[in-house]
């Protein structure tokens, strides 16, 4: 008897998904009751399908953004800092950006840049600047600044901020995600 009530349940949980279009693929949903049931649970349940991440090419064509970085506090006390856009540039790509504290302080921890320069060159997808790291006493946490982007030569930015990490510890290592 309990098993009836359970597939009368899963039957009225699929009919009203279907109805009411709830969960992905539940429409698509029109195989055996194996797979209706397969596909209403996950689509029911907690856990998701893991979507692809999305990357500025998979946005638009015509866009551009900053990519998130890590750095050490090495010599040459230099971070990296990158523009991906999402077409193969005929000519060099300009784009400006500018440098916005959070955990990491102007001065402090890095030189402030208020007009830099990023080039993706000529038959690229990516160009590269940098910011410079302040020497000093190596702290025991990750601190993290943002570029923020504008006035790009060509195409739209869709990602304006990337966050740069400077890390505490060596090359290598993990990197504490809250910065």
């Amino acid at each position: 008897m309990p098993v009836v009530a359970v597939l009368v349940t899963m039957a009225a949980v699929l009919a009203a998904t279907v109805a009411f279009g709830i969960g992905a693929g539940a429409a698509q949903a029109s195989g055996g009751a194996g797979e209706a049931t397969t596909r209403q649970s996950a689509a029911v349940g907690p856990q998701e399908e893991p979507q692809p991440v999305q990357t500025v090419k998979d946005l638009c064509h015509n866009c551009l953004g900053a990519d998130d970085a890590i750095c050490w506090e090495l010599p040459p006390y230099e971070c990296a800092v990158s523009v991906t856009i999402g077409w193969v540039a005929k000519n060099d790509v300009v784009v400006r950006f500018g440098t916005v504290d959070q955990s990491a302080r102007a001065g402090i921890d890095y030189l402030p840049v208020k007009d830099g320069v990023i080039t993706v060159p000529a038959g690229s997808q990516r160009g590269t600047g940098v910011v410079r790291l302040v020497p000093g006493k190596p702290t025991d946490q990750d601190r993290s600044f943002l570029i923020q982007l504008y006035q790009p030569s060509e195409g739209e930015i869709s990602q304006e901020l990337g966050q740069v990490t400077i890390s505490a510890g060596e090359p290598g290592q993990p990197v504490d995600p809250k910065g």
